[in-house]
C-alpha cells in the first residue's frame, strides 16, 4: 500500500503528541513562573578614618562614581565604616565589610588597606592614597601589583623633601625646623628620615616632635616653642588630615609658618602646602572601582602617581603672621587663599 510522505505511524503520532504535549506544558510553566529577582546593584566598601559627619575627600569619591555614570540610589551601593579616628578598629570594620559581603574594598588609608589586607584574599581592594605601598608590603610592584590590591600612591618620600625646599624658599631666613609626626603611622619612619635628609642638604636644623593623639598637640606646641623652631612641617597622615584646623591655630597662636601636605588643610589657617590634591586622588580612584566592577583583574592594574602638584599659600595667614612671601613663590602658587 503506497503511504503519503505526510502519514504518521501510530508509534509516530504518539510520540509527536507526546512531545507537543510537553512542549506545552514547559510554556504553561514558563508563562506561570515568578518572575527571576531584580540584579544586586553591586556594594562598594569604604574603610574610612573619620567619622559620618566628616566625609572630606570621600565626597570627591562619590562625585567620580556619579560622573562614570552610577546612580549611588540604585545602580551603586556603598557601606561605610569609620574608624572614629582609632585606626585600631579597622581590623573589625574591614572583617564587617566582607561579611556583607562587599564587592570591593576602598581603603581610605595605610591601616585602613592592612586591615581589609588581613580579612579578605580575594575581594578586590582600592587604595585611595597609600605611601610607600610596595615598601609596606601592599603590592609587589607599582607596574605589577600582583594580588588582590591597586590604586594611588602618594610619593610620600620625594614630596618630603620637596615640601622643605619650598618652605626654605619661601621663608629663606629660616634655621631650625620643627617637624610634626607619628612615628606608629605605618611608613613615616621613612618620611622623617627623607625630611631629616634634606634639611641636612639645606643646611637646616630639625627638631623632632612625636605626637600620636590629639591630647598631645598642646604639648607638642609648647615644646617647639620651647626650643625655639623658626617653622613646622606637619607630616601627613589621617589623624593630622582631621585635626587640621586645630594645629594650624596652635601653629598661629605660637606665632609659627607651617607647611602641610595637601591644599585642603589651608583653610584652617596654616600658611603653606605642597602636593597632591586629595580630592583629585579620591575622585581618580573611583576610575579603579569602575574598571574593576566591569571585569578588570586588581593584580593587572598598575598603581598610579600622581601627576599634578599644588603649591598653595594662604595669604591672610601671612599678614597674620607678618610674613611677606618671596615673589617667586606667590608666582608659582598654584592656590591662594585669601
Amino acid at each position: 500500500m503506497h503511504r503519503s510522505p505526510m502519514a504518521l505511524s501510530r508509534r509516530q503520532f504518539v510520540q509527536a503528541a507526546g512531545a507537543a504535549s510537553l512542549g506545552w506544558l514547559a510554556g504553561c510553566a514558563a508563562r506561570v513562573a515568578p518572575a527571576a529577582p531584580p540584579a544586586q546593584p553591586p556594594r562598594v566598601g569604604v574603610l574610612a578614618f573619620g567619622s559620618p559627619g566628616q566625609l572630606g575627600p570621600l565626597e570627591a569619591f562619590e562625585h567620580g562614581l556619579t560622573e562614570r555614570g552610577y546612580d549611588l540610589n540604585s545602580t551603586l551601593s556603598l557601606e561605610y565604616r569609620f574608624a572614629e579616628g582609632k585606626p585600631e578598629r579597622f581590623p573589625a570594620l574591614a572583617a564587617e565589610l566582607v561579611g556583607v559581603p562587599v564587592d570591593l574594598i576602598l581603603a581610605a588609608s595605610s591601616p585602613a588597606i592592612q586591615a581589609a589586607m588581613q580579612a579578605t584574599q580575594t575581594i578586590p581592594i582600592v587604595m585611595a592614597v597609600s605611601a610607600e605601598p610596595v615598601e609596606q608590603g601592599f603590592v609587589a610592584s607599582l607596574a605589577r601589583p600582583g594580588g588582590n590590591v591597586t590604586g594611588l600612591t602618594s610619593l610620600s618620600l620625594q614630596l618630603s623633601q620637596k615640601r622643605l625646599e619650598v618652605l626654605r624658599d619661601a621663608l629663606p631666613e629660616i634655621a631650625r625646623v620643627a617637624v610634626l609626626w607619628d612615628p606608629m603611622y605605618p611608613g613615616k619612619r621613612k618620611e622623617f628620615a627623607a625630611t631629616a635628609e634634606a634639611a641636612q642638604r639645606l643646611g637646616l636644623e630639625l627638631q623632632s616632635t612625636e605626637v600620636q593623639r590629639p591630647d598631645q598637640f598642646e604639648a607638642a606646641f609648647a615644646d617647639i616653642a620651647r626650643e625655639r623652631a623658626d617653622a613646622v612641617v606637619v607630616l601627613g597622615g589621617p589623624l593630622f588630615q582631621q585635626q587640621h584646623p586645630r594645629l594650624a591655630a596652635l601653629a598661629l597662636d605660637g606665632r609659627l609658618p607651617s607647611m602641610f601636605e595637601t591644599p585642603q588643610l589651608l583653610a584652617g589657617g596654616g600658611l603653606l602646602a605642597y602636593g597632591p590634591n586629595n580630592d583629585d586622588l579620591f575622585a581618580y580612584a573611583a576610575s579603579y572601582v569602575e574598571r574593576i566592577l566591569k571585569g578588570a583583574r586588581p593584580e593587572e592594574l598598575p598603581v598610579e602617581q600622581p601627576t599634578r602638584f599644588y603649591l598653595a599659600v594662604n595669604l591672610r595667614t601671612a599678614r597674620a603672621l607678618g610674613i611677606t612671601l618671596p615673589r617667586e613663590t606667590l608666582l608659582n602658587a598654584t592656590m591662594t587663599v585669601e
